[in-house]
This record gives structure tokens, sequence and C-alpha cells, in this order.
């Protein structure tokens, strides 16, 4: 699968460089995982002079004025050496980073479910012009390499309530320290959300607007 984001057409423009843009491609690469078809996913794109297209690499100034005006002006190549063009990851590219940080370390996607209660029961509207579509304002996808004990799980939480996460694995709660990496905001459209990693213990609290990966 190649070239997944947001898109430019239909005022999807609004979500790019948002935290929410970050939850659509991390769950979609989460969800697909899973997917004994699928071998690889490519976000588009990796970088665009400007963060055209929601990339995951962003830059202060990317210079192309004066590449352009050497290369019009004859007067040859330049060096660039000098050039600071301020590169930083997106709020998408570090949601993805939690999320391939399990996908791409992990040897299987192992069957996750989520079950009723708080979780189950918090959703999120589907559909802009139809309130009463809805979908499961909450999804998780764990990962792990058998024999090892070794477990991460994806957690994404698309609502505005802060939820309680009590994690199961073989029919038992997980005991022990989790250390929790998450990307938050505060709305839909935030575009400056935190990151942090922390040590809980189940349950933990998943966050409004949040990218969890879970290890333990």
């Amino acid at each position: 699968i190649s070239e997944v984001n947001l898109g430019a057409g239909d005022g999807r423009t609004l979500l790019q460089q948002t935290i929410y843009q970050a939850i659509f491609l991390a769950e979609y690469i989460a969800r697909v995982s899973s997917d004994s078809h699928v071998k690889y996913v490519g976000v588009h794109q990796l970088y665009q002079p400007g963060g055209g297209n929601g990339s995951m690499v962003l830059a202060s100034s990317d210079h192309l004025g004066q590449v352009q005006a050497a290369a019009q002006s004859g007067t040859g190549p330049i060096d660039t050496t000098g050039f600071n063009f301020g590169f930083k990851v997106s709020v998408a590219g570090t949601a993805l980073a939690l999320v391939n940080a399990a996908v791409n370390t992990k040897a299987v996607a192992l069957e996750t479910n989520v079950s009723s209660g708080p979780i189950g029961a918090a959703t999120v509207a589907a559909s802009a012009t139809d309130s009463s579509v809805t979908v499961p304002a909450v999804f998780a996808q764990a990962y792990g390499s058998p024999p090892a004990s070794t477990r991460s799980v994806v957690i994404i939480n698309k609502g505005a309530q802060e939820q309680l996460v009590m994690l199961v694995d073989n029919g038992k709660a997980v005991t022990g320290v989790l250390t929790v990496s998450s990307l938050k905001g505060t709305s839909v459209t935030d575009t400056s959300p935190s990151s942090s990693i922390t040590s809980q213990a189940n349950p933990i609290t998943l966050s409004p607007f949040s990218v969890v990966r879970v290890d333990y």
C-alpha cells in the first residue's frame, strides 16, 4: 500500500499537521499490519518543501529559491553545506515512530480485542453530517515475537474523553511495570501535542486524542 495520507481535498488539509492526522495514520497502519496480505505500507510523504501533504519531516527553510537562482543564472553548483534547513519531525511522524517501533520490531500482530466497559462504550462520530453514525473511540493492536514473552500494544483514543485501560494477556491482567510512550493532544486540531514516556501499572490512563504504545 503506497501514498497513504489524508490528501488535500474535501477540507482534509484542515487536519494536516494536527494530532488527528497522526491518529488517522497511526490507526490505519496498525489496522492493516494484522492483515497477512499486506507486506508494506508507505506514507505519502517523507518530505516536501513547505510541508505539503502533511509530510513526516518539516523544514523551517528549504532554500529552494537559492538553488533555483543558481540554476537560472548559470553560476553552477552551489555549496549547501552551510544551509540551515531546520528539519524537524512532524506530529504525524512522531506518532508513526511510536507505532513503527512495534510494527517493525515484533514478529507478529497478535489477536487483539477491545472489550465492553468504559472503553467499549466510548464512541466518536464517523460522519460530519450524520451524528448517529459512530465508531469505537478506542482501537488497540498487540504485537509479539514468540517464544519471547515481551509485548508491545498500540492503543489509540480518537475521543475527547479520558479512558482507563486494563490490559489482559491470555486471560490474565498484565502485572509489573508498563512502559507507556504517548503522544496526546488537547483537541482535534492541536498542532503541538505533547510527548511523554512514563512507567505505569495496570490499568493505564489513556488521554484524549492520543496515540500510545505500551511495552511490557
